[in-house]
């Protein structure tokens, strides 16, 4: 199933009942249950025959079990039911809060990266040059752009003529990957 613009935020492939519905099943299910087990228990015990004339306990008993074991496998399923969309809710949510520390920590390379270009110390600026870099070929692309630019701005600002200096060409490299990635 490939995933479309509605179904950005989807996990798995579950039907689209909400998580209230789900929860309404399981708890409607569970008052019936409960009301069937208790009509149940009164026939069983004679107290009510309800037309069924039945009168050995035992029978009644082994009449009435299949009947609870199904109403308790139909609770059962809603019950997985919601508890399932509950957690696709939670991985929702964990993705989204995932994607946002990731997006601050490419925003904290790029800012590092830029501040260590700026610096005499070719040691940072090597150091400016590889946070670039991974800014670059990161999945999230949102601050490629500008990585690419900085490096671009290095190259022109401290290396016009020449190309072939050592962090000239490696930012070079970072900005043809980050090409390629793109």
């Amino acid at each position: 199933m490939k995933p479309n613009d509605n179904d950005a935020d989807r996990v798995g492939d579950w039907v689209n009942i909400s998580k209230e519905q789900w929860l309404l099943y399981a708890v409607l299910s569970g008052m019936l249950f409960v009301l069937m087990g208790l009509l149940g228990t009164v026939w069983i015990l004679g107290i009510a025959d309800f037309g069924l004339a039945i009168d050995d306990l035992g029978v009644r008993a082994r009449a009435a079990g299949p009947i609870g074991a199904f109403l308790l496998a139909i609770v059962t399923f809603f019950t997985i039911g919601w508890r399932g969309k509950v957690q696709e809710d939670q991985a929702i949510e964990q993705r989204r809060a995932n994607e946002s520390t990731d997006e601050n920590n490419l925003a904290n390379l790029l800012q590092k990266g830029a501040e260590l270009l700026g610096d005499k110390d070719e040691s940072k600026v090597a150091a400016g040059i590889a946070c670039l870099e991974a800014v670059v070929t990161a999945k999230n692309r949102r601050f490629g752009t500008q990585a690419m630019n900085l490096l671009a701005k290095y190259i022109e600002l401290h290396h016009p003529i020449n190309h072939r200096q050592h962090l000239c060409a490696v930012a070079i490299a970072a900005i043809e990957e980050g090409y390629r990635n793109s």
